[in-house]
This record gives C-alpha cells, sequence and structure tokens, in this order.
C-alpha cells in the first residue's frame, strides 16, 4: 500500500502522508534480506539468483516517481552491495537514468574502497612477511658465525693453538735430591766385594 500511497502523496503534495509511507519503506528495507536467496519450493522468477530482490525494486521505482530522498538513499546504499545484481535495475524502464548513474557510481566507489583496502592489508603482510625473513636470515647468520667461531678458535687463538703445551707448562718440574751426583752404570766406578777371599 505504502508503495502507490507514496508517488501519490507526493504528487498531491500531502506531506504527512509522504513521510509516513517513506517511514514505512525505510523500515521494510532494514528488515528484508538485501541479497536474492534461492527459493526452498517451485522455482520462481523472484527467486532466481541473477534477480535483485524484488522489495528493493519496487522501493527505488516508488522513491524515484514520488522523489522521496530518504527512501531512495537507503535504496542506493543497499545495491551499494556487490552482491546484489544489477540486471534488472539496468533493464527497468521506469527508474531514471540519473538514479542509475548514481547507484553505479556508488557501487565504483564502494568497490574502489575495497580494492584500497585490500591493497593496504596485502602491503602490510608483505611488510610483516620481509620482516620476519629478515629476522630470520639474521638468526641463521649470527648462528653460523658462533659455530665457525668455535671451529677456527683454536687456529685463531695463538695461545690456544697447542693445548698440550699449555698442559705441560703447567705441570712443575721434577727436583731430583743430587743434582751433581751423577748416576754410573751398574758396575762402573764401585768397590765390588771379593767373592773369593785369596791366601
Amino acid at each position: 500500500m505504502a508503495l502507490r500511497l507514496l508517488p501519490l502523496a507526493h504528487e498531491y503534495e500531502m506531506i504527512p502522508l509522504k513521510e509516513k509511507c517513506e517511514k514505512v519503506l525505510v523500515g521494510s528495507l532494514r528488515k528484508s534480506p538485501t541479497s536474492p536467496k534461492a527459493s526452498k519450493g517451485p522455482p520462481a522468477y523472484k527467486h532466481r539468483k541473477d534477480n535483485a530482490p524484488e522489495m528493493l525494486l519496487k522501493c527505488i521505482k516508488s522513491a524515484d516517481a514520488g522523489s522521496s530522498k530518504p527512501l531512495l538513499e537507503e535504496c542506493v546504499r543497499i545495491f551499494s552491495n556487490p552482491d546484489i545484481p544489477l540486471k534488472d535495475l539496468k533493464a527497468s524502464t521506469e527508474i531514471s537514468d540519473q538514479v542509475k548513474a548514481r547507484i553505479y557510481e556508488n557501487r565504483m566507489d564502494n568497490t574502489s574502497n575495497k580494492m584500497s583496502k585490500l591493497a593496504h592489508e596485502l602491503e602490510r603482510e608483505r611488510s610483516e612477511k620481509e620482516k620476519l625473513r629478515t629476522q630470520l636470515n639474521d638468526r641463521v647468520t649470527t648462528v653460523t658465525k658462533s659455530r665457525m667461531s668455535r671451529m677456527t678458535r683454536f687456529g685463531s687463538d695463538p695461545s690456544l693453538d697447542k693445548p698440550s703445551n699449555q698442559i705441560m707448562h703447567n705441570v712443575p718440574p721434577v727436583h731430583h735430591p743430587h743434582p751433581h751426583r751423577q748416576s754410573k752404570p751398574m758396575g762402573q766406578g764401585r768397590d765390588m766385594p771379593p767373592r773369593f777371599r785369596t791366601k
């Protein structure tokens, strides 16, 4: 009923009635689904996936005919959803070209904004990926240098070149009790007791 009364209220300048029709139609649009859904029963034209919601098309026709700014704004906002096809809108001859152009422009602006947000998110993810890659490379380089330092430490430090020399250097020398006495071989320079006494 409000769809038919809105253009008439505008034509006869019945402002209170027009405002009441606008309020009812805007509330109905906000409660109705904004995208077409497949019907569970027999196929019908209004449930085709390539068809915009029937209520939305009727409201935008009524808003265009009745010069209803609130209703038209709500219809344009809903048509900005990329899930809603524009096939029936393009084919309609009851909707002015100005309204169609506004819907197309609004759809393009929303698509451009979404693409910009997507590009920003991709750039942020790429930056985080590069940061993680740099941190990983730095860590690998640090670990590699540490291992190489451990492998070449003995060859690069003169004090640790020969660990056996350092150990022998720390061993105290052995002191002989009589350093000037020289040991003589067995049987030389000793007075051996005679085994047989001669008479």
